[in-house]
């Protein structure tokens, strides 16, 4: 067999993504209790389905399993506390393909008296794709016994991706920014949105929202980098431009022992979407996504990482919303989005971390070596009438794999660099990826 490896981009061979400051300024950690920062809002800011951040269960993004950081990436600009409550504002800039450059401020407020009461705002200029973005909300909480009930409203008009479970905002920023890779697909998300929110011990939510949502294509816009040669960015595909009204449900599960080194413990969500029929709009689909993790503690030095992500829809979901797999933060060693637009999707992830060493210095803590295995399917199902019809067509021969290791600086894989090889096709060169981020 002929054996080959080549310096190339995502999907080829290698990958490197910087996380700089120049992109997605500072790591400001403010958060308000139960404000914008607190409940996960991510850099797309829709409300459904969620995300779990890692500082909360309540979050408001469209991917479960997305690690998202929402306005806590930003550059504190002032931050105020009181008896009666507490005032921070940030900036924060973001780059990719359809809007450019994109500058943002945010402010957010929380009051203890005379009532548990918040208001978030964000809103930006993007300068290629010459358009002003936002976001307003108001929160009320309440404290019944061991819960906390939170009544929200927000309004928003924002360039949205629903990649945001592959990899961060920044992490894709400064990919873009510097070497002209951008990861993610977008479109215009404009709408208001209504949401109960009760959490439990801080380990079970559950949510229930209604969207009023309306759905817009967005084209590339630039195609500078500060290098990258002649490469151009991939055209941004088109979207279903429809109004998408729906009910949104939400349960989570949290038991990780730590929210950014988890170590032990289980992370479960389950977000079911029903649009169209009596809830009106102009699009009438199902979707269910189960996105399940499990950290095993072994030794002090050894941990085993599972994660089991399923999705399913039914009806006309628009393409926007329908399932992909490869690359990063999914099938590692296939090219990017090698499989998309699909109704139907398994992913399976499992990874062995072992410590071998560590260092005392600021910025690494420990080093890992991580052998890891990826297996899923995407695909159609032929009938679109049921969410759990077609399963059956999950066969062992259909079923794509790949096997890799790791090498990375912390539990938090600050710095990791992996080799994976695909193994439908051993022809393939291996691709050599550097990522900043866990991916689950």
């Amino acid at each position: 067999m002929k054996s080959r490896w080549k310096p190339a981009w995502m999907g080829v061979a290698i990958n490197l993504i910087p996380v700089i400051a120049v992109v997605q300024i500072g790591f400001g950690q403010g958060g308000l209790p139960g404000g914008a920062a607190s409940t996960g809002v991510t850099a797309s800011g829709r409300m459904t389905p969620g995300v779990l951040a890692p500082e909360t269960m309540i979050s408001e993004s469209t991917i479960p399993g997305a690690v998202t950081q929402g306005v806590r990436n930003q550059l504190i600009i002032d931050s105020q506390e009181g008896s009666r409550g507490r005032m921070e504002s940030g900036l924060s800039m973001h780059y990719n393909r359809v809007d450019g450059l994109y500058v943002q401020l945010g402010l957010e407020t929380a009051w203890k008296q005379p009532a548990l009461l918040g208001f978030f705002g964000r809103g930006g200029y993007a300068f290629k794709g010459e358009a002003w973005r936002y976001e307003i909300g108001l929160e009320r909480w309440f404290q019944l016994g061991p819960a906390r009930v939170t009544l929200g409203v927000r309004n928003y008009d924002l360039t949205h991706s629903e990649d945001e479970w592959l990899l961060p905002m920044e992490e894709n920023s400064a990919a873009a920014f510097f070497f002209r890779e951008d990861f993610m697909d977008y479109y215009r998300l404009i709408g208001t949105s209504l949401s109960i929110d009760t959490e439990l011990y801080r380990r079970l939510t559950v949510q229930l929202a209604y969207l009023l949502d309306e759905h817009e294509s967005l084209k590339r816009r630039t195609n500078w980098s500060l290098f990258g040669g002649d490469k151009k960015f991939r055209e941004n595909p088109p979207v279903m431009e429809e109004k998408v009204y729906s009910l949104l449900i939400r349960l989570g599960y949290d038991t990780r022992d730590d929210f950014m080194e988890p170590a032990g413990g289980f992370l479960i969500e389950t977000v079911y979407e029903k649009a169209g029929g009596g809830l009106g709009g102009e699009l009438d689909f199902e979707r269910l996504l189960v996105d399940a993790r499990r950290y095993i503690y072994l030794t002090r030095h050894e941990n085993i990482d599972l994660r089991l992500r399923v999705g399913t829809s039914a009806g006309d979901m628009p393409v926007q919303m329908a399932f992909d797999l490869g690359g990063l933060g999914s099938l590692r060693g296939y090219k990017h989005k090698e499989f998309r637009d699909f109704n139907r999707m398994i992913l399976g992830n499992l990874e062995y971390r072992i410590g071998i060493g560590r260092v005392s210095s600021g910025w690494i803590e420990d080093y890992q070596v991580i052998p890891f295995y990826d297996l899923g399917l995407a695909w159609n199902s032929n009938d679109t009438g049921s969410l759990t019809a077609g399963f059956d067509q999950v066969r062992a021969d259909r079923i794509k794999t790949s096997v890799g290791i790791g090498f990375s600086t912390g539990a938090d894989d600050r710095l990791r660099v992996n080799l994976t090889r695909r193994l439908d096709d051993r022809d393939e060169p291996l691709a050599v990826t550097v990522r900043f981020h866990r991916i689950f």
